[in-house]
Formats: C-alpha cells, structure tokens, sequence
C-alpha cells in the first residue's frame, strides 16, 4: 500500500498540483500538516483539491505542533476505503473519536465550495 507524508510547510498545495499524474496513478494515502484557523482559506482549498481528485479526508484530532491549530490530516483515496474497512487500529481511532472526517459544507448553489468553512463530522461507531 502506498502512503506519503507530504511536509512542504506551505507548500502543500502547490506540490499536489504537480503530482497530479503521481495521485491519479497510484492513489497513495497522504498525510498532510495544517494549520487549521490560521490559514483556514489554505485549509480549505487544499481539501477541496483532494475531494476533487476522489479523497476521502480523516482529521486527526490531537495537536502536532506548537501551534495549537496545527493538525494532521489524512487523505485517503475513496476506492481504497472499502480495503481499509476491517483494520482495527482505524475502527478504534474513528470509535474513540480521535479520527474525524473532514468535509467542505456545500453550498447552497450545490458541490462543495472552497469559501465555505470546515465541517468536523463524528462518526458513530
């Protein structure tokens, strides 16, 4: 299974957009930093980017840098998630509420806008 820990400190996006080819070839599972409310216009378009190319984005709710808003995601391409069903590490991390999935809020003209704030959704287990 191929995984990527993207660290470009602000860069992200920018070296998504030029591994497009790499992400719609291998679909890896990615892990990105952020820094969820100071740079909360960043945040969203770099999560509308994936949910545009088919990602399905996990928060990993607990602080991963001096900044208290810095937070890990994980992005995992939607095809892959029926693989990742029976893995009992994420059943305990989405059951323990440590693991939240991330959506953009729709807007009311339809798909996802990347102006419109974060929504934290819990999952029931």
């Amino acid at each position: 299974m191929l995984r990527s820990r993207l660290r470009a400190t602000g860069n992200e996006l920018s070296a998504l957009q030029g591994a497009e080819a790499v992400l719609a070839r291998d679909a890896p599972i990615l892990q990105v930093e952020m820094h969820v409310h100071e740079r909360a216009d960043f945040s969203r378009s770099l999560l509308a980017f994936l949910e545009q190319r088919g990602y399905a984005c996990f928060l990993v709710d607990e602080v991963c840098g001096v900044r208290q808003d810095c937070r890990n995601v994980l992005a995992i391409p939607a095809k892959r998630l029926p693989s990742l069903a029976a893995s009992p590490a994420l059943d305990l991390a989405v059951a323990s509420e440590r693991l939240l999935p991330v959506m953009l809020m729709a807007s009311s003209d339809g798909p996802s806008d990347s102006r419109m704030p974060l929504a934290i959704c819990s999952q029931s287990p």
